[in-house]
């Protein structure tokens, strides 16, 4: 039988309290929260039992109705009584899925819903989730609607004095919220489960879909604009200048190594007539330096190109996903050529050059004519789109840039809604999370906090008002 600890008896754990604070109006009994993925490691945690007052570990796959999981006891050090919480000692890179009006139904065995798939168990059922990693260097953890958008989330660290990028706050009701979102869709509510007439508050709304939703590895969003004027009719005009410095990579599966070098990056993107690019390097590109980072070694040097197809930018899961095909080459501190392909992007060099410009594509950067600190836009170089530091050491502060100021997405490119993410655009000003994978460029959609310099520190979760 479980035992009845001390509410202090975490002080030598990892991790931190998951409690639950205003829920927008929906009961106790009404909203679940349930854990899944977790990269292989399963979930170490515990809550105590409504009715026993024990502690019971949490486990993965399970949906927990808020209304069981309030105790007098402190579920840890520094969390409040009486509200729903659990203590999470150990998470890394899974989903907390909240749902309500029912529990996610049949969860294991490495189910995901499929948020726009009518045939998946739990498509009526309204669920949102958020990204979280618990461990011993303390709480890390995003926001995001790439692949559903159901309810409207705050994450706040309380009691933290040492945050990064707290809150990550919905500032608007989620029918609010819902609604600028179905507008990115053509036609404007075609992305609303179960129909355009299920907005917020109506009780059947189970989420908006936003272009990830639909995400099969090589078609055309239904729903959402294709990118064949941008890259086919405006980009082949000019060429854009994809430039930075590389922090490198600890990923131990990538080789050769030059891929995984702290170093400077240089390439001039040319687009064709079909809308195919070709990333050139330009002198002293692939340059190894520490000014980029703490991985040593050589870096791929200038003689380096990278291509990717229309076909696989144009794809859902191209620039809309962050997560095309594509084809590298450079030749090594020996003079050996070296190439290779990737049906998804990687986490090297290579990846986050390519990372640059899916990112400047879904914000509309790349051929905008929009004026920016006395240049056009798309004469910026990546790095000044949002902040960092340039291959000669110059370090961009990102309130210095575009993106810091707010000029992207229509702004960047005013009456061109076919040269920007619509979706990732109508929600930008209303939540600090992804509205797409790589948005993660602005800095802003993730948050960290630490319990060995808090120790009372805990992650509140709250729901949005429906209006």
């Amino acid at each position: 039988m479980a035992h009845q600890d001390s509410p202090q008896s975490d002080t030598a754990a990892g991790g931190a309290p998951l409690v639950f604070g205003p829920l927008g109006g929906f009961g106790l009994e009404n909203v679940y929260v349930q854990f899944l993925g977790g990269g292989g490691q399963g979930i170490r945690g515990h809550y105590y039992d409504k009715s026993l007052q024990r502690m019971a570990p949490l486990a993965l796959d399970t949906p927990y109705r808020l209304s069981d999981i309030v105790s007098p006891l402190p579920v840890g050090r520094g969390a409040p009584a009486n509200m729903p919480s659990v203590y999470i000692e150990h998470f890394i890179s899974g989903r907390v899925y909240i749902s309500v009006g029912g529990p996610l139904k049949n969860l294991g065995n490495g189910y995901q819903p499929a948020s726009a798939n009518p045939a998946d168990q739990n498509y009526r059922i309204r669920y949102q989730y958020f990204e979280p990693t618990f461990d011993d260097s303390g709480v890390h953890v995003n926001l995001s609607y790439i692949d559903c958008l159901a309810l409207g989330l705050i994450l706040t660290a309380v009691n933290s004095s040492h945050f990064w990028n707290s809150p990550l706050a919905t500032l608007v009701s989620t029918r609010i919220l819902a609604t600028a979102a179905a507008n990115a869709a053509t036609p404007p509510g075609a992305n609303v489960v179960p129909s355009a007439q299920s907005l917020p508050p109506a009780p059947d709304f189970a989420r908006v879909l936003p272009p990830m939703a639909y995400h099969d590895g090589k078609n055309p969003n239904p729903l959402y604009h294709g990118w064949s004027d941008y890259l086919q009719k405006i980009l082949p005009h000019g060429s854009v200048r994809i430039a930075g410095c590389f922090a490198g990579s600890k990923a131990g599966n990538i080789s050769p190594p030059e891929r995984l070098t702290s170093q400077t990056y240089d390439y001039l993107a040319t687009f064709d007539a079909g809308g195919n690019v070709t990333m050139a390097a330009q002198k002293g590109s692939g340059t190894a330096t520490k000014l980029c980072g703490g991985i040593a070694g050589h870096g791929v040097g200038d003689h380096s190109t990278v291509t990717i197809a229309f076909e696989a930018l144009n794809a859902t899961n191209g620039i809309y996903g962050c997560d095309p095909a594509y084809a590298w080459s450079y030749v090594d501190a020996q003079g050996t050529p070296q190439r290779g392909t990737t049906n998804s992007i990687t986490n090297d060099f290579f990846g986050w050059v390519v990372g640059d410009l899916l990112a400047g594509l879904n914000f509309g950067f790349p051929g905008s004519t929009v004026t920016f600190g006395g240049s056009l836009i798309r004469d910026l170089p990546s790095t000044k789109w949002w902040g960092g530091r340039m291959p000669d050491g110059t370090v961009i502060r990102p309130e210095d840039t575009p993106a810091g100021r707010g000029v992207l997405f229509q702004k960047a490119q005013p009456g061109q809604p076919s040269n920007y993410n619509t979706f990732a655009a109508s929600i930008q000003d209303m939540v600090m999370a992804y509205g797409f994978s790589l948005q993660d460029r602005l800095g802003t959609v993730l948050m960290e906090f630490d319990r060995t310099a808090d120790p009372d520190s805990f992650l509140m979760v709250q729901i949005s008002n429906d209006q």
